[in-house]
């Protein structure tokens, strides 16, 4: 049974201008994204969207049982993840919206965690999580 979405929605804000935390977040989160199976998508001056692309659980099962005739189900629709971080000025800093769906709650306490690990409000603690 494949996980159901999950969406996420959370803002953190940073003392830095705009394109300054745009670079800072993409350089810490496009390679930890990347291990995870995601890719870089959409990137615009103010915006990034990662996405990620699986196949479901279903499809695999009936590619598996009904070789070779079953391979015709891995034509169908991959599920379909994003995340997009939105970067805007708020008070001489930057609020940094993170938006998108997920497939799974452990994929987003490691998208929290590692928005936490990223967020100065935050207690300093381990370093970000490794994505599986």
């Amino acid at each position: 049974m494949a996980a159901p979405a999950i969406a996420v929605h959370r803002t953190i804000t940073v003392g830095e201008p705009p394109a300054d935390a745009m670079n800072r977040f993409v350089g810490h989160f496009t390679p930890w994204f990347l291990r995870g199976g995601w890719r870089a998508g959409a990137q615009t001056p103010t915006s990034i969207t990662y996405e990620k692309s699986s196949f479901h659980t279903w499809q695999i099962v009936v590619a598996v049982i009904g070789f070779p005739i079953g391979l015709i189900a891995l034509l169908a629709e991959k599920r379909q993840e994003s995340l997009t971080a939105t970067f805007s000025e708020n008070d001489g800093g930057t609020a940094i919206l993170m938006t998108g769906v997920i497939s799974s709650e452990a994929a987003e306490r490691q998208v929290a965690d590692g928005l936490d690990w990223y967020d100065p409000a935050v207690p300093a603690a381990a370093p970000a999580p490794a994505v599986n």
